[in-house]
């Protein structure tokens, strides 16, 4: 009897820790469901925040200019048609502009990630005394605004004599003004000076920092030379990071707006052909109505969609290049 009344007594006791249990589980789940609720909402309405101005741009590039005179349409064009991305495409000079982006920022881009690679490996593998030093004006060039030095460059470039006086006429290269040309950004990327130069400099230094030391000791031990091994060793494993300087270069490049005006004043780049529209429709017009503005979003949508193309092709690359380099930790 007494036996039984114990184990009466047992399951009673296990049945009552365990609905305390499932209490205790219960408002723990509720809790992280409700956690996991507005963490949810919090990050559809930040998405819906950065992606409108964006989307509402697509929808509104193909309204004709009847949508934008019915007070009904707002967002979703009710006659959809490519009006908008043919006129600028035969009315403006958007396409030369396109070309002569592509030509410089291609150029600049090979040409800064190559020298900055050279200059990153440089301080992070061979130590040398000055490294410290040559770090932190690495860091300064960052910190000081373009404005301070954009009189100094341009001067350069509409007086270059390569120093010497030096005459190169089979590259148009010489004494005299060399501005509106992809000159200034090739002298620029291949000295290490570009825009950004410094930044880039620093992620492919933070890259190279995690090449073991060992692996550099053993191609010298194997009759490797310092070039060599750079070339044959460290490039090879410094492709996702490569990918990302020369993206993060290609792309600002493309989208320059700063330098474009003053480097390429004669040569329109596609930065600029954007903000022509703009000012022709704001100071040659006068009026600033929807349409208006709907040309020049759309104009800005040609311009942004060759970055959108590159990234999706080399996406892998660039979110590996990122990683590797400890920019995010």
């Amino acid at each position: 009897m007494d036996l039984k009344e114990n184990t009466i007594a047992n399951n009673a006791a296990e049945l009552t820790r365990r609905l305390k249990l499932d209490r205790i589980l219960t408002k723990k789940n509720m809790l992280a469901f409700i956690f996991a609720f507005f963490r949810y909402v919090l990050l559809i309405g930040l998405g819906f925040i950065i992606l409108f101005p964006f989307i509402s741009k697509i929808t509104t590039s193909f309204m004709p200019l009847i949508d934008t005179q019915d007070p009904t349409v707002v967002f979703i064009p009710r006659n959809p048609s490519l009006v908008n991305y043919i006129r600028i495409l035969t009315e403006t000079d958007i396409l030369k502009g396109a070309m002569m982006s592509f030509l410089t920022s291609i150029l600049y881009a090979v040409f800064t990630t190559a020298s900055c690679s050279v200059v990153a490996y440089g301080l992070s593998k061979f130590k040398l005394k000055i490294s410290g030093l040559i770090t932190a004006l690495i860091v300064f060039t960052i910190l000081v605004p373009p404005q301070t030095v954009i009189v100094s460059i341009v001067k350069y470039f509409k007086y270059f004599n390569m120093g010497v006086g030096f005459y190169l006429p089979f590259l148009n290269l010489g004494t005299g003004d060399i501005t509106n040309t992809p000159w200034p950004l090739i002298i620029l990327g291949i000295t290490g000076f570009g825009f950004r130069a410094g930044l880039y400099t620093l992620i492919m230094r933070q890259f190279f920092n995690g090449v073991p030391d060992q692996l550099i000791e053993a191609a010298y031990v194997d009759g490797s030379g310092v070039t060599k091994t750079f070339l044959r060793i460290i490039m090879p494993l410094s492709v996702p990071v490569l990918m990302t300087v020369f993206l993060f270069s290609f792309c600002w490049q493309w989208t320059d707006i700063f330098y474009s005006r003053v480097l390429f004043e004669e040569a329109p780049t596609i930065a600029t052909s954007v903000f022509a529209l703009w000012d022709q429709i704001t100071v040659g017009q006068g009026i600033i109505n929807t349409h208006n503005t709907i040309i020049v979003n759309t104009a800005s949508l040609i311009a942004i969609a060759p970055l959108i193309v590159l990234f999706l092709f080399c996406q892998k690359a660039f979110v590996q290049g990122i990683e590797r380099s400890g920019i995010v930790g």
